[in-house]
């Protein structure tokens, strides 16, 4: 499993505070073997599109460890 190392939370869209809108976003992702996200899909929105557009830029700034590939080792 990835290890997050950084987690940048959305910003709340202002209109939705205005309104008092809450609601939810299932997002799907690839993580790079340097620990980028990529492939960025929204699975399930709701409200739909009201929270999508800071979700997607907030997950595309997360981070996970690197992979660290495994070096054999022979005496």
């Amino acid at each position: 499993q990835p290890l997050p190392m950084v987690k940048v939370s959305p910003e709340y869209p202002s209109q939705a505070t205005i309104k008092g809108t809450e609601g939810f976003v299932d997002v799907v992702f690839d993580v790079t073997e340097t620990g980028a996200t990529e492939n960025i899909q929204i699975v399930h929105a709701e409200p739909e599109k009201i929270f999508n557009s800071v979700v997607l830029k907030s997950v595309a700034r997360w981070k996970y460890k690197p992979k660290i590939p495994i070096i054999p080792y022979f005496l």
